[in-house]
């Protein structure tokens, strides 16, 4: 009974190890492409469509209501 605990201890340590390094590569990654896609289009044409965005948004928000 001792082994199967010690076993299922193991297994849980193992299968949380490997989804704490798959959640850091995946942050790596987009954190990458973010950057590739912020470079490609520019932050300047990055910076006017974001505020495109939530000024479309907020009147959007303001006609809702």
């Amino acid at each position: 009974m001792t082994r199967l605990k010690l076993i299922l201890f193991r297994t849980a340590v193992a299968i949380l190890l490997v989804l704490a390094v798959f959640g850091h590569v995946l942050v790596l990654l987009f954190s990458a492409l973010d950057a590739l896609i912020t470079a490609l289009i520019g932050v300047p044409r990055l910076s006017y469509s974001s505020g495109r965005f939530v000024r479309v948004v907020v009147k959007t928000w303001r006609e809702g209501l």
